[in-house]
This record gives structure tokens, sequence and C-alpha cells, in this order.
């Protein structure tokens, strides 16, 4: 599928109206659908990676009154890439079932010692449980923050809005590359989907962008889960390590060069 792009001009036109429009909520709710997302094809994937180190900036625009992602690539000093057009996703509908699987591998050692007259003189079984050197989630929590912005969302943005004029309502994600990376795989597609998380500094909900790695449809094993249906293999490839500004916007003390 061909890769969306968005000249500087008409990135900084979608964003700035995405600023304006997010503070009413009787905006919000003409542009946000609660069971929608953003689907990045493989060259999508491929396109923002090339200029990415380890993480972009997704700012949200709105461009032909419909909401769009648009990926700002950051250099290895963490300031946004001035690149001639941007890489946009649509905000949709998903297309197909997807299936959260998440697969624990347990490894059972048993070890029988044997003397010389082939007496047993020792028995042994050990379980290796598996282990992670990054801070990946279960299916059940990431189902829990899916179905939490799906019921909740227009309640949160409800709030803000009326609460604090809307200036909460994120503006962009920071989000690693790692998230896009499927090059060399057979997936084919990466689904991000919103949850809605709380932050035990900020004491508040705030939003999440889910990134899930897809297969195709027609060869992928799918299993129907209540409420939303994701598909994750062994090594987990849902992973929501993306931070909203605001409340996250720690970044922005270094990065002032942006739309």
């Amino acid at each position: 599928m061909k890769t969306n792009f968005l000249k500087e001009k008409e990135c900084s036109q979608a964003i700035d109206a995405w600023n304006s429009m997010r503070l009413k909520y009787e905006h919000i709710i003409e542009l946000i659908d609660p069971r929608s997302g953003f689907k990045f094809e493989k060259g999508d994937c491929q396109e923002l990676l090339k200029d990415s180190s380890d993480y972009f900036h997704a700012y949200f625009g709105v461009h032909h009154a419909k909401v769009i992602l648009i990926a700002k690539p950051l250099d290895e000093n963490g300031k946004e890439r001035k690149l001639s057009k941007y890489v946009y996703v649509p905000y949709a509908p998903m297309e197909n079932n997807l299936a959260i699987i998440e697969i624990d591998t347990v490894t059972t050692t048993k070890t029988t010692i044997l003397t010389p007259d082939l007496k047993i003189s020792k028995l042994t079984k050990e379980i290796d449980l598996p282990t992670s050197n990054e801070p990946l989630f279960p299916e059940e929590i990431c189902v829990q923050d899916i179905e939490l912005w799906k019921d909740n969302c227009l309640d949160w943005f409800f709030r803000e809005c009326s609460e604090y004029g809307g200036k909460g309502i994120f503006r962009f994600f920071r989000v690693p590359t790692v998230d896009l990376a499927i090059k060399g795989t057979d997936y084919t597609a990466v689904q991000a989907l919103f949850g809605l998380k709380f932050s035990m500094i900020y004491q508040k909900s705030y939003p999440a962008l889910i990134f899930v790695s897809t297969k195709d449809p027609k060869t992928a094993l799918s299993e129907p889960l209540v409420g939303s249906e994701i598909f994750t293999p062994a090594v987990m490839n849902s992973k929501d390590y993306s931070q909203p500004c605001p409340p996250f916007c720690k970044d922005m003390v270094l990065e002032r060069n942006t739309w």
C-alpha cells in the first residue's frame, strides 16, 4: 500500500488545526471514534525508520476534516529532523480482527545421576521461568487498557475540556522506533491503538498508544477475545512505551524546534 506524505507546510496546518480543535469538546466528538486507531503498513515503517534514531514524535493533526498521525523523526541528539515531507497515517477503524496472545515458555530440566553400579544416587528437577530484560506487559493489562479507552475516552475528553480548557489533551506522543521495527519478520503492519492508563505522579488518567505488530489476516491465526482482539507472538510485540505530551513533556526542554 502506498505511503502517505505531507509537506512541512501541510503538516504545520494540520497540527495547528488539532491544537485548536482539541480545546473544544464539540470538536472532539466529531473527530474521535473510541474504536479507531492508526495502521502503519510495512512501507510506512521502513520509510520512517530510515530517518529516525531511537525515537520519533507522533503529532496529531487534522487534515481534510479527519484526524491523522504525523511522524517526525528524531536525530541522535533528540532533536526533530528537518525533512521535505513526512509520513502520516489516517485515523480509522480496524479492518480485521486482531488477537493478543501471550506465550510464556517454561523450561523443565530433569537430571538422574547413576553410580558405577547403576544405582540412582540423585534425582533433580529444575524449572526455568521466562525472564525479560524489557518491561513487556501481559495481554490482560493490554486488553484492559484498550477497553478502558474504548469505554471512557469521551468522558476523559469531556473532563479535560470542561475543567482544564483542553490544554491537557495530547499534542504528540514520543514513541520508540522499536515499536515499528518489523523489517526481516513475517509481520506486515503495525496497528496503533489507544489505551487509558493511570499516572501515580500526576494522579490522573492519561492516554497511551499501544503498538501491535500484525500479520496478514489470510495467514495469521486469529483468536477472538472479549472486547478487543489483537495478535501477539511468543516474543511480545505489543508495546506501550509511548508518552503523550502533555503531560509528559520533558522532551521539550531540549527540543525547541517543533511545529
